[in-house]
């Protein structure tokens, strides 16, 4: 995801990438390495809380949580004031192969998801749009 969204960036723009799994380390930097040398891709490997914390001066035109769900209301809330007025936030994972909508799937992260989504569509400060592809992409626009 972050090779494609680097394919978008503007010059002089930069792109941040989070990735909690050590094990993905070596893979992510050699993938990166191939990648256009003019884009600025910056990844980033440790828990995304405190990279979020450190990156706190920055701010972001886009911002796409496609992480453990049972964070997702968490970052999204670590990140929204680095977010630019006018900026977007996607999240990815937001139909959860349908199971939101199935009032029999009372899992853990459906649940999560499902308290996630509510959240945001109470939030005033943003306005907001689900993607209907694949699992679905939350769209959300800071105001």
């Amino acid at each position: 995801a972050t090779i494609c969204l680097a394919e978008g960036l503007c010059e002089g723009g930069e792109l941040h990438t989070i990735e909690v799994n050590p094990e993905m380390e070596e893979m992510i930097t050699k993938a990166l390495a191939q990648t256009d040398p003019d884009k600025q891709i910056y990844p980033h490997f440790g828990d995304a809380r405190e990279v979020l914390l450190e990156l706190s001066d920055k701010i972001y035109d886009l911002a796409f949580i496609d992480a453990d769900k049972k964070s997702n209301l968490a970052y999204y809330h670590l990140i929204f004031e680095q977010v630019r007025s006018g900026g977007l936030i996607l999240v990815d994972n937001v139909l959860w192969k349908g199971k939101v909508y199935d009032e029999a799937a009372n899992d853990a992260d459906t649940r999560l998801i499902r308290d996630f989504n509510d959240a945001i569509n109470a939030d005033k400060r943003v306005e907001k749009l689900i993607l209907p592809v694949r699992d679905g992409i939350m769209v959300i626009r800071k105001k």
